[in-house]
């Protein structure tokens, strides 16, 4: 292959990796997480292996261009190997792009390259977190906030308007995005992580490490002597970023706080470059993370009327997204919103039947109204939920996709306690309600029985449901001939 024809093969396979990695790794099956990545990963070396090549061969092609090309493929493959546990190779190709890359840090080719590869901070922050490295997660952010910094005032200190400089521009402005998204990702891992602390590790809430010191690691090639602390940016002064936001467990409402404003002021940078008119699954994107930074701050929350309130700023968030997007082209994001939305309605709930069940005075009418209403919009979202999964006579499939037996099974199920959960004012409204939570226990039960897989994930699920489609018919009985009579 010519150089030119190298090139442009370059370009068109790394179009393919980025789909692989950006958009089909999130429809991964859960029994099959990698295959994307896994995939992308041998494009990228079958790249790797041609620009080598012609490094070798064409020593009169533009080096800088070739470094830069290079260091892309070498920085997403140690992103891979990182993402998929590999950790040793992942230390050994990133090294590579560092000495690669760092003799022509300052030139804009390089700097766009760099730029780019923390176009992925977001998973790669998710793999620091599942292993408390919040301190790696945090560092990394901050590096790119200076790369991006540097490459700003480089740009500022160009006279002409020329298209060049216009498309630089537009990718400092796109990266700059990727780069608030990946810090408010940061954000909600670490109060995602804070809080299953808190609720699976009382008793160990000494054991506080978020830098990985606690993990001994395989280092053969002598890259950071086996301490993760020292995989770091050295040359890099990147104190200005680190400061703003913790990389220590939250513990209180207070600590939460401040990590949630941050988050939001991150989502709200992005949102200044992804619209819902040109960019709109990014952007619907940033509107279920900003609603997950509510749900988040509201777990540290003590008070449940100020927890009822963030819940309800997640509510009309969500619905003014959905009034604003077509289910024809966005079904999958709309059956996420749907179900998110059952589940803040049921929070809401169950905050507000708290409050009633712990209180010595009667419930007033306007209380009782509220808990129907709240009940009524649970399901009636849980209910689009499903019926976007069913065909167009209103069944469901014999066999459900691997992706949503969770989510559908779920929905039933939540449809079935809440319908229990309305305040009847009148046996046959009790019947009523009594009949729609047979039904959706019914279903669970009718799905489980003709699919071993649905089964099998869902065994607790499954064994309630089927109790509670048992012991219904009864009280169902019961109540009808009452009316009888």
């Amino acid at each position: 292959m010519t150089a030119k024809e190298i090139i442009n093969d370059f370009k068109e396979n790394y179009g393919k990796v980025r789909k692989l990695l950006d958009e089909d790794s999130k429809n991964d099956p859960e029994n099959n997480p990698y295959m994307s990545k896994y995939k992308a990963k041998e494009i990228l070396i079958n790249i790797r292996d041609s620009l080598t090549q012609l490094s070798n061969s064409e020593p009169s092609f533009d080096k800088i261009k070739l470094d830069a090309m290079l260091g892309t493929v070498l920085v997403n493959i140690g992103i891979i190997d990182m993402e998929t546990e590999e950790m040793t190779a992942s230390e050994k190709v990133l090294t590579e792009a560092e000495e690669l890359l760092t003799p022509n840090s300052e030139k804009p080719e390089i700097v766009i390259t760099l730029i780019s590869a923390y176009n992925n901070l977001a998973t790669l922050s998710q793999f620091f977190a599942e292993q408390n490295g919040f301190f790696q997660s945090r560092h990394h952010l901050a590096a790119a906030s200076k790369i991006l910094e540097q490459y700003e005032l480089s740009l500022l200190e160009t006279d002409n308007n020329d298209e060049a400089y216009l498309a630089k521009m537009e990718t400092f402005k796109h990266r700059s995005a990727d780069v608030a998204r990946c810090w408010a990702k940061y954000c909600l891992l670490l109060m995602t992580a804070s809080k299953a602390r808190l609720m699976n590790d009382a008793e160990r809430l000494n054991d506080a490490i978020t830098d990985m010191s606690n993990l001994e690691l395989e280092d053969t090639e002598n890259i950071c002597g086996g301490d993760m602390k020292q995989l770091v940016f050295a040359d890099l002064d990147v104190a200005k970023y680190e400061s703003k936001v913790t990389d220590k467990f939250l513990l209180t409402y207070a600590d939460a706080r401040e990590v949630f404003f941050n988050c939001q002021n991150w989502l709200n940078k992005a949102k200044e470059y992804y619209k819902l008119d040109t960019l709109a699954s990014d952007y619907i994107e940033l509107i279920q993370d900003s609603s997950q930074s509510y749900a988040y701050l509201a777990f540290f929350e003590e008070d449940d009327e100020r927890r009822a309130k963030m819940h309800k700023r997640r509510i009309d968030m969500l619905e003014d997204l959905i009034k604003e997007i077509n289910p024809t082209y966005y079904l999958q994001f709309c059956r996420q919103l749907w179900y998110e939305l059952g589940e803040v309605y049921s929070e809401i709930l169950n905050i507000k039947l708290d409050k009633i069940n712990k209180s010595a005075e009667k419930p007033t009418p306007h209380a009782l109204k509220k808990i129907n209403m709240l009940c009524e919009k649970s399901i009636e979202n849980y209910d689009n939920f499903l019926d976007s999964v069913k065909d167009k006579n209103g069944k469901m499939p014999r066999k459900l996709e691997y992706d949503i037996i969770r989510p559908v099974i779920s929905a039933y199920a939540f449809i079935g306690r809440n319908s229990m959960k309305r305040i009847a004012l009148d046996k046959s409204m009790q019947l009523n309600n009594i009949k729609q939570s047979y039904e959706s226990y019914q279903s669970v039960v009718d799905i489980c029985k003709s699919d071993e897989e649905a089964a099998a994930m869902m065994a607790e699920e499954f064994n309630l449901c089927q109790e509670m489609a048992n012991i219904l018919p009864i009280k169902i009985k019961m109540l009808e001939s009452v009316q009888v009579s």
